[in-house]
């Protein structure tokens, strides 16, 4: 069997999260392993010394994301990058482009999705679903309409608050909390309710397991699972519960959002605006989660030999960077914004776009959610800059209900973008129509400016920077 290197999380070999690949690996090569934390991988790479195992056929770095630099140093042109989209968020188109030669695996279809609008060549996407058939699966009580509901805090975000907004507590019978620590005073993300609320919703507790077997008897004892995180790599923990028939309850982000489709297999709520969630229906949706599963569980099985035959590719032609922006930028389905965006990142070395403005998975997950809930189709919208941000705007938002554009910069004046008209600011006195600001970020200073010296109303500016 050819030899292979996989670089890994150390905190993997206690949670055994990434285990379910590297078994299917080991049944097609010999296998060194190397285990690292993120803020030490640097050092260890050079300490690993992988450059001295003798016919290497494939380095993988799963959930370790070297600069291009560090990557540089391996003697190996079949490198593997394994991504997760909840450690990547900050991570900027321009930064991934540099990453143009390498090849990706991705659990994630918000991360594969991003990657081949990048126009990445060596780029595969493949769904997970674990497999529990030796769990016993619960028997409904028939009798019994109230579910009970499991929660395992592991995020700030998703916390109890949060759940007192979801969960209407008329329809079900009990809440358990699960936590890491033993000690809950050492638990870094457990808030732990009040003593009224534990009475009051009648809310029992555990924490960690010394096997996994133990933890899926424990989740199999409730019917509906709070999924635990804003965001996720793979998302094991709802999956692992979405494969036991649980009715998961999850924020739309990916990647639940890509397993989960809102009422029917799961339920799925708006965290900028979170709202109760109607479970009158939780052994339906139980019941097509369990269903949903096992679809996704044959397609993973299907999709060994896809991965198989991606990793052992080796004749793909590399190609230099220019190459690549040249490439990019002779392609008609691109868009030009963003490509003048790499370019002038690289020559520049800085990030112009930065998380709050243009984050390119969480920001345009919140701006596409916010188009869908604000924007009505029967109303025309101004748009307040002709910049960047104001042509992804006019590619979200149907250009019917956009009346114009505003701008201060003159040069702008009688051209278009996406062919809707660019006018001066003057133009928002002759309309009552609502004003899109498309400059993220500066909301606030630019609010001032409109209500202070154009007296336009207050209730007419939409902003777009979220918090």
């Amino acid at each position: 069997m050819k030899n292979i290197a996989i670089i890994g999380h150390e905190f993997h070999k206690k949670t055994l999260s990434t285990k379910f690949f590297c078994d299917m690996l080991t049944k097609y090569y010999d296998i060194t392993f190397f285990w690292t934390h993120t803020r030490e991988y640097k050092a260890d790479i050079t300490n690993f010394r992988i450059n001295d195992i003798t016919n290497l056929h494939a380095i993988i770095l799963f959930q370790i994301f070297p600069d291009i630099q560090e990557l540089e140093l391996f003697n190996n042109k079949n490198i593997i990058l394994i991504p997760m989209f909840d450690n990547d968020l900050k991570i900027d188109y321009s930064k991934w482009s540099k990453y143009h030669n390498y090849k990706f695996i991705n659990f994630s279809k918000t991360l594969f999705e991003k990657l081949d609008f990048l126009d990445f060549k060596k780029n595969l996407y493949v769904q997970y679903m674990p497999s529990l058939d030796s769990i016993k699966p619960k028997i409904l009580n028939k009798e019994n309409n109230k579910p009970k509901i499991f929660f395992w805090q592991r995020s700030k975000e998703i916390n109890w608050i949060l759940i007192k907004k979801l969960i209407d507590f008329t329809q079900i019978e009990s809440i358990h909390m699960h936590r890491i620590s033993p000690i809950e005073e050492k638990d870094d993300w457990f808030e732990k309710p009040s003593e009224n609320d534990i009475i009051n919703y009648n809310i029992s507790f555990s924490h960690w397991f010394d096997s996994k077997e133990d933890f899926f008897n424990k989740v199999n004892e409730f019917d509906i699972f709070i999924a635990p995180r804003l965001f996720e790599g793979i998302g094991l923990a709802f999956l692992e519960a979405m494969s036991l028939g649980k009715c998961i309850v999850a924020p739309n982000f990916p990647t639940m959002n890509e397993y989960i489709k809102d009422k029917q297999n799961g339920f799925l709520y708006d965290f900028t605006n979170p709202k109760r969630v109607d479970l009158n229906n939780w052994k339906e949706i139980s019941h097509n989660a369990k269903y949903t599963a096992s679809l996704i569980k044959d397609k993973w099985i299907k999709s060994e030999n896809k991965i198989i035959e991606f990793i052992d590719l080796t004749d793909e032609k590399n190609i230099s960077y220019n190459e690549y922006l040249d490439s990019l930028e002779l392609s008609k389905v691109k868009n030009h914004f963003i490509i003048e965006d790499i370019k002038i990142n690289n020559y520049l070395n800085i990030n112009t776009i930065n998380q709050s403005s243009m984050d390119f998975s969480k920001y345009l997950s919140l701006l596409i959610s916010f188009f869908k809930k604000n924007i009505n189709n029967d109303n025309k919208y101004i748009i307040y800059g002709a910049g960047t941000g104001c042509e992804l705007i006019t590619k979200l938002i149907d250009k019917k209900n956009i009346l114009f554009i505003v701008d201060l910069d003159e040069q702008k004046y009688s051209t278009t973008i996406n062919n809707i008209s660019i006018y001066p600011i003057e133009k928002l006195l002759i309309s009552d129509e609502k004003i899109i600001i498309s400059l993220f970020g500066r909301y606030e200073k630019i609010y001032q400016f409109l209500t202070e010296k154009y007296k336009i109303k207050k209730d007419r500016i939409i902003s777009l920077d979220f918090r």
